[in-house]
C-alpha cells in the first residue's frame, strides 16, 4: 500500500476551478470538509475517495476492503436528505461534484 496525496499545484488551481463550476455542486458539512481534507493529505491512503458501498460494508463487517486491505474507519461521504436529491439523477456508480463549504461559493 502506498501513501496518497491529492493535492492539487498552484499552477492547477485556476482550471479546476473553472472545470468545477460547470459540475453540479454539493455543500459539504463540517465533518464532511475534514475528511476531505484527510483524504487530500493522504491519511486515508489508499482511498482516494470516499469509499462506496461494497468496501463500506466490508470496513464495517470485518474492517477490511474489497482488495483485501486491512482499513477499520468507513470513510463516506454523509448528506441529508437535500443532498441526495440533489444528486438523485445520477445512474453511475462514479459521476463529478463539486463541493463547497459555507465558507465558500465554489
Amino acid at each position: 500500500m502506498k501513501l496518497l496525496t491529492l493535492s492539487l499545484l498552484v499552477e492547477s488551481h485556476a482550471e479546476f476551478k473553472a472545470h468545477a463550476s460547470t459540475l453540479p455542486s454539493l455543500q459539504l458539512s463540517e465533518r464532511a470538509v475534514c475528511d476531505l481534507e484527510m483524504l487530500a493529505v493522504g491519511a486515508f491512503s489508499p482511498f482516494d475517495r470516499f469509499i462506496g458501498e461494497d468496501d463500506y460494508r466490508l470496513v464495517v463487517d470485518e474492517m477490511r476492503l474489497t482488495n483485501g486491505h486491512m482499513f477499520p474507519v468507513p470513510v463516506t461521504l454523509a448528506g441529508g436528505t437535500k443532498s441526495a436529491h440533489s444528486v438523485a439523477n445520477y445512474r453511475s456508480t462514479e459521476f463529478e461534484l463539486s463541493f463547497t463549504d459555507r465558507n465558500s461559493s465554489q
